[in-house]
């Protein structure tokens, strides 16, 4: 090996090291350490071309501080090689707080019971096995040889056996589990508090006593080691129904403040995705659930919650806002039950913002002429109005109610349901799924100009509303020029005039021309004023985080989720704008600024892109401009594994957090290159060549005429 570069020397010496088989516990733990350390590694080192040799640095770093790992490459002319930027200090610090993060008490037993599941497959060992293929004398012999080196365990505790048969089926990993714990604390691996040490005691004889989460919460000093604690004590105890997993969530979360418990359980479904979507089942955690999906304003989750048994006052303000209180009348009228359960204190909260501000809840619902023939056909909208404070005004409400009803000609009274295929169609439009879009026209000729007339309500990937459009100006909207091309061969010209009229009065060029940006100063300002510690912690979405910098991401999030909320036609001032910014900071910020900058600000007006033109980006918008390609039509990146959509919004993960997506089809969690220009170029272009189609759509070529709502084949 004397003639072999340094990195191959490594790397050799890296492969003999993951060759060493434990015999003991002592060199278990020290199997455990060693891939946590390597994994921390692995981390730093990530997309470094240098990445063999500052591995070696942090392994050096770990051995040198004490955390008891193995040596790659002692005799080492190259640490520095491609770190030279991180200190000692600096990469001391990612150790502490991996090892502070995922080296707790639950962890270590559950990854010394993976390791050991891993030494058990050398021997044999495969899962779980039916009865007809079961565990032989000489298998499961060798499973209790081997545990026996690292835990004395009898074979009636090691092994699940059949009751009748007497056949070893699997190995028992809770009481593996369970004499691992044991073994920790009675060799003085860990220590614990008498008040610590008593309660596993009870939990370990008793899994079905009471927890004190107050004694459990001592070993927990921040945000996401409390959710480590979380999925590795719940793995612990994995033999625990769900109910009960849900109360003991439920303690820990008890007295902590909303934005502390929307946090907690974001990071719980970054880290146990499939554990979280049963525990908002559970009827213990879905108040807090429910308290998170008003505050996040999830209409939609909303509603759920409600028509499960949540009480609906609390989310009336949202309910009845300016955005929602339409659909929310329909969807009282569809589930009138609902009514009985609003009380005399939820109709006279006052909704805080926006177009009936000031407003009660039983105001706002008697302004319109909807919420008047709710009122008109409900006895118990109609008792408990009496006690509010339009109590007054019954009488005068209902004789106004009637006189309306008596002047709508529509056999559905105020509440006509849209047509099930246009609100198909519309969704499929918003989706930017040209091919099931252009097949539900072909398959209903006789319905065309129905499907292609109504106006309907759906919601788009970003959860934003096109709110009482037709399926041509839904495309409109989202700039899909393709889409509105297909959809313009089954309209008369007039009818298309008509609905392009309705959203661009003067022209979508003058209306794209008057748009205008997000205000992005203030996240840059306080981007270019954090110090590098913050701006790391922000990258790493460490939780919780209380400085100026992630609150103002978080204020900046809101806004402009606001912002797009309002805006009915798609604004790509905002992505230019924040590209310019980012090419404008390039030379004066640090690779942190650039790399937050990247992933949560571009990455996050990137989360409110159409789908169509998300489907751009996704398949490259270097090739698509530039190159010419064709349209892929798909939200699955072109290089790489993933998708745009659909988005995450119970976590801080995915588009807009971890990271933003670049000009080659791909998701780079650090800033671009020397590509920002370039990158702004194309998208200008897209956007260029977007509207330019839409003017041949509305402006065709003297001659060509459309028959009236015929089928095109």
């Amino acid at each position: 090996m004397g003639q072999c570069s340094p990195g191959f020397t490594n790397r050799v010496n890296y492969t003999i090291t993951r060759f060493n088989m434990p015999q003991n516990m002592d060199e278990l733990i020290a199997e455990v350490r060693f891939n946590l350390v390597d994994r921390i590694a692995n981390i730093i080192a990530e997309k470094n071309p240098q990445g063999i040799h500052v591995h070696n640095r942090v392994i050096e770093v770990a051995r040198d501080a004490g955390f008891g790992v193995w040596p790659i490459n002692t005799d080492y002319a190259y640490s520095n090689t491609g770190s030279s930027n991180l200190s000692d200090a600096q990469i001391l610090a990612r150790l502490k707080a991996g090892f502070a993060n995922h080296f707790q008490l639950f962890s270590l037993v559950n990854l010394l019971r993976d390791e050991l599941q891993a030494l058990m497959a050398t021997h044999g060992y495969d899962g779980k096995r039916e009865l007809e293929n079961d565990y032989k004398q000489e298998e499961y012999q060798k499973f209790c040889e081997c545990l026996n080196l690292f835990i004395p365990i009898p074979k009636g505790e090691l092994f699940e056996i059949e009751d009748s048969s007497g056949q070893v089926i699997n190995i028992n990993w809770q009481n593996v589990k369970h004499q691992l714990l044991k073994k920790l604390r009675d060799e003085y691996y860990v220590t614990l508090s008498e008040a610590e040490e008593a309660l596993l005691d009870g939990l370990l004889l008793d899994e079905n006593r009471a927890v004190d989460v107050t004694t459990l919460s001592t070993l927990i000093s921040n945000g996401y080691e409390l959710v480590q604690f979380l999925v590795q004590f719940l793995e612990f105890f994995n033999a625990w129904c769900m109910e009960k997993k849900a109360v003991f969530v439920s303690a820990i979360l008890y007295g902590k403040s909303s934005n502390a418990q929307k946090e907690l359980l974001a990071i719980l479904h970054n880290e146990a995705p499939q554990l979280t979507a049963l525990l908002k089942k559970e009827p213990s955690l879905q108040a807090i659930y429910f308290a998170i999906a008003i505050a996040e304003k999830d209409v939609v989750a909303v509603r759920a919650y409600v028509e499960q048994g949540v009480d609906i006052n609390a989310a009336l303000p949202l309910l009845f806002s300016q955005a929602h209180k339409s659909d929310t009348l329909y969807w009282l009228h569809e589930h009138q039950h609902l009514l009985k359960t609003m009380t005399v204190v939820g109709m006279n909260i006052a909704i805080d913002e926006g177009k009936y501000q000031g407003q009660t809840i039983a105001e706002t619902l008697t302004s319109t002429k909807k919420g008047r023939q709710l009122l008109l056909e409900n006895s118990t909208l109609q008792t408990l109005l009496t006690e509010t404070t339009m109590g007054n005004r019954l009488a005068e409400l209902l004789n106004q109610a009637e006189t309306e009803r008596g002047n709508v000609s529509t056999q559905a009274g105020f509440f006509k349901k849209s047509s099930s295929l246009a609100n198909e169609l519309v969704q499929y439009i918003v989706y930017e799924d040209f091919t099931k879009s252009q097949a539900l026209l072909k398959a209903n000729p006789s319905s065309l100009e129905t499907l292609l007339k109504e106006k309907v309500t759906v919601i788009d990937y970003s959860r934003r509303k096109a709110k009482q459009k037709t399926a041509f100006q839904a495309a409109l909207c989202a700039m899909d020029d393709e889409l509105c091309a297909m959809l313009a061969k089954y309209m008369p010209e007039e009818e298309m005039a008509c609905q392009y009229q309705e959203i661009f009065r003067e022209g979508h060029e003058k209306y794209y021309q008057e748009q205008t940006s997000f205000d992005f100063s203030q996240i840059v300002e306080t981007i270019s004023q954090s110090s590098d510690t913050d701006i790391q912690k922000a990258i790493s979405l460490e939780i919780p985080n209380d400085t100026l910098l992630w609150r103002n991401l978080e204020r900046f999030r809101v806004d402009f989720t606001k912002r797009s909320f309002q805006e009915a036609v798609f604004n790509p001032q905002h992505l230019i704008n924040a590209f310019e910014l980012y090419d404008s900071q390039y030379d004066d910020w640090s690779w942190n600024q650039k790399n937050l900058f990247w992933r949560q600000v571009i990455g996050y007006v990137q989360r409110f892109l159409p789908a169509n033109i998300a489907m751009d980006f996704a398949q490259g918008l270097y090739g698509r401009v530039e190159n010419k390609e064709k349209p892929a039509r798909s939200v699955k990146f072109k290089y790489g594994k993933g998708s745009i959509f659909p988005l995450a919004f119970d976590s801080f993960s995915g588009l807009g957090y971890e990271y933003a997506i670049g000009p080659l089809s791909r998701r780079p969690r650090g800033p671009l290159g020397a590509a920002p220009a370039r990158f702004l170029t194309s998208f200008s272009k897209l956007m260029s060549s977007k509207n330019i189609g839409l003017g041949r759509i509305i402006q065709p070529e003297v001659g060509q005429h459309h028959q009236r709502w015929c089928l095109i084949q």
